[in-house]
């Protein structure tokens, strides 16, 4: 089969045929449809310094979010059959440890990450653990399909305050800050901002119905957020850039007892005015990894299917594995939507 393959350490990736995973007893064999390139990816493919200190072994096969059509199933796989269409569930459980067998495996303590810990699925097929594979409608194109791994995250993010009737700041508008956007509409936000670096990806943001966009470092998005909420600010705040100013500014605007919600990591160490900006205010912070198993997948198929998130708007770049090196590059750039490879 094609695969997109890591081969060796440095920079950049190869198109080379590998064999067919062969499933094991308790996995599934998916014949692959379409993968998206998600940010840890670009991390691996550039092999920065997080990529070297978490990747186990090369050559390893690239890649995490995708959606497939299942062919083969192991002897004790009984929820799965083929030709069933399936999305995707990247982090691996043990399904042993304290946190598995208290509902929390989207956090398990032995986490595995396809594309990360194991070989991933930028390839024609790949094998996964049944309890990875998770069952779709047939309605649900590939392309959106691929993409629901990453809309879990934002959902995930969502999950952890009350949004209806309420105001939401979205700092970072890739593919799950545009994911944040349409799914806080859905479940009633009265206002979203929004605000990026990038003023592509603003006026995506808008066109997914950003109340208002701030190009970071250049519009006054303190003054007009706390004007327009008559000094209060904002109920949620999720933090989707990794950046200090992004930080700075959220952490500002929140209002007293407000949520914050952190998802984007941080390539330096982060530092927090805490007394005012924390603690006077009493504000709730989260730390989101992943989706809930399965809770998050269930609103995600049902954002989905009733239309309220359009996944495939979101997928600015489809390309055939061989051009793998212009889809890094543009995913790299950080200005568009998001970058897929069509399989089959």
């Amino acid at each position: 089969m094609k695969a997109i393959l890591k081969e060796k350490a440095g920079p950049g990736a190869i198109v080379k045929e590998v064999e067919v995973p062969r499933p094991g007893p308790k996995e599934v064999l998916i014949r692959v449809k379409a993968g998206a390139i998600c940010g840890s990816d670009v991390h691996i493919y550039e092999w920065d310094p997080w990529a070297q200190s978490v990747v186990p072994k090369l050559p390893q096969i690239l890649g995490h979010e995708f959606a497939g059509e299942v062919v083969e199933v192991g002897k004790e796989v009984h929820t799965l059959k083929p030709g069933d269409h399936v999305a995707g569930e990247t982090h691996i459980p043990c399904d042993n440890c304290y946190f598995c067998l208290t509902g929390q495996r989207h956090i398990c303590q032995f986490m595995k990450v396809y594309g990360v810990h194991s070989h991933g699925i930028f390839s024609e097929y790949t094998s996964l653990p049944e309890p990875c594979a998770v069952k779709i409608p047939g309605e649900i194109s590939w392309s959106a399909a691929a993409m629901m791994e990453p809309c879990g995250v934002a959902v995930h993010g969502l999950s952890k305050g009350n949004v209806s009737g309420k105001n939401l700041a979205v700092f970072g508008c890739g593919p799950i800050g545009l994911f944040a956007i349409q799914a806080a509409l859905s479940y009633g936000a009265f206002r979203v901002y929004a605000t990026d670096v990038s003023a592509n990806r603003l006026k995506m943001a808008e066109s997914f119905g950003a109340t208002r966009v701030f190009q970071a470092g250049k519009d006054p998005l303190e003054k007009v957020i706390l004007d327009e909420t008559h000094g209060i600010g904002v109920d949620m705040v999720l933090e989707i850039s990794g950046a200090q100013q992004a930080y700075d500014q959220g952490l500002k605007i929140l209002r007293k007892a407000g949520t914050f919600v952190i998802i984007g990591v941080a390539a330096k160490p982060i530092q927090l005015e805490i007394p005012t900006n924390i603690m006077y205010k009493e504000a709730k912070i989260f730390g989101i990894t992943g989706r809930e198993m399965y809770e998050t997948w269930h609103q995600v198929i049902n954002l989905v299917t009733s239309g309220r998130v359009n996944l495939d708007k979101v997928a600015t770049h489809k390309f055939p594995p061989e051009k793998f090196e212009e889809g890094f590059k543009i995913a790299k750039e950080a200005q568009h939507g998001k970058v897929e490879f069509i399989f089959g």
